[in-house]
């Protein structure tokens, strides 16, 4: 195989409506949608005046709101897959809403994809609340059914801190266009909007429902530290194209639309029958075809919880997210890389 320093770079660049990528190393076919928009007013200019907090500096300048928009880099070396992100959108990221009226700010941020992923956990790594898959949640920041009141944000189901349930915050997976998918669970806490009380004790709650009133049209909003990300892809084929992902093709499998950061794909909604896979295990994957045509586990992208990922089949890369260090199955390989 390739010397891991010698990276075989994929540039997503702007200007182009659709584009197919080049075969890469381990034959996963990319494909890409990037925005351009040169000029266009932003879609909720009220809100984003609204977003009137300063948060962004020179180290970490604000995100472009209209194009020329940050660009993703992929490249695959013999052990890894990098996607090269800013944690800034390549979309118009105005009619986002948050606590503190900050605006998304752009990070620099290299995430490390296994080629090989370790072979399967027997019970998976957990990432979720330990909910079983339920019916779908609202359909956006535009749906009527989006809790916003103090009594329905706190009456959300919910599961208690420092209890069995240990969700993963923060990134567990990236998209093709860049942004992190984040884990499915948020605390309660966070998750208010700044004139809403906390009633009770704090508590963990489904991100994907609780903070649906932060969403932009594409369904992402700021973590309370300030990075952009998303938690679900219920996007419309309109949504989808808007943000930056391919769409599906009627009567085929979902094309890819990032990976999870313990190696395997992350594909939208439909297996390769076209239909909704029925057969996803508790983490939200499966073994079979893929829009590529090969055989392999991949998860699963879909309206229902967990919409991703309930928990991971293989070990995830340490370095994507500090939280990942503390899991038996990191400390298991840092240790032999000890040893070596």
């Amino acid at each position: 195989s390739s010397p891991r320093n010698a990276h075989r770079h994929l540039r997503l660049p702007l200007g182009e409506p659709r584009m197919a990528a080049p075969c890469l190393l381990d034959k996963v076919l990319l494909l890409g949608v990037l925005l351009t928009g040169v000029g266009a007013a932003p879609h909720c200019p009220g809100k984003l005046q609204q977003l009137s907090s300063p948060n962004c500096g020179v180290e970490d300048p604000e995100c472009p709101v209209e194009a020329p928009f940050h660009r993703t880099n992929i490249s695959v070396d013999g052990a890894f897959r990098y996607v090269e992100t800013s944690y800034c959108p390549p979309y118009d990221w105005s009619c986002l809403s948050n606590q503190k009226a900050r605006r998304p700010c752009a990070r620099k941020q290299t995430f490390k994809i296994p080629l090989e992923p370790t072979p399967p956990a027997a019970e998976g790594i957990p990432l979720g609340l330990g909910w079983p898959r339920a019916s779908p949640a609202p359909a956006g920041a535009a749906s009527a059914d989006v809790p916003t009141s103090a009594e329905a944000l706190n009456a959300l189901p919910s599961a208690e801190l420092g209890g069995d349930v240990r969700p993963m915050l923060g990134a567990i997976a990236v998209l093709l266009n860049g942004v992190a998918l984040n884990g499915v669970a948020t605390k309660l806490s966070e998750a208010l909007p700044a004139d809403v009380r906390l009633e009770g004790s704090d508590r963990w709650v489904d991100a994907v429902v609780a903070e649906a009133w932060m969403d932009d049209g594409c369904l992402g909003h700021l973590s309370s530290g300030g990075n952009y990300h998303t938690h679900a892809g219920r996007w419309s084929p309109e949504q989808r194209m808007a943000c930056g992902l391919p769409q599906d093709d009627a009567g085929q499998h979902s094309p890819l639309l990032g990976w999870a950061f313990d190696g395997h794909g992350l594909f939208g909604p439909q297996d390769a029958s076209g239909q909704p896979p029925t057969d996803l295990d508790a983490c939200g994957g499966h073994a079979g075809l893929t829009a590529t045509g090969e055989s392999q586990y991949h998860y699963h992208m879909t309206d229902v919880y967990p919409y991703a990922l309930e928990c991971y089949r293989s070990c995830p890369e340490p370095s994507n997210n500090f939280r990942f260090k503390d899991l038996p199955c990191a400390k298991r390989a840092a240790q032999r890389e000890g040893e070596l």
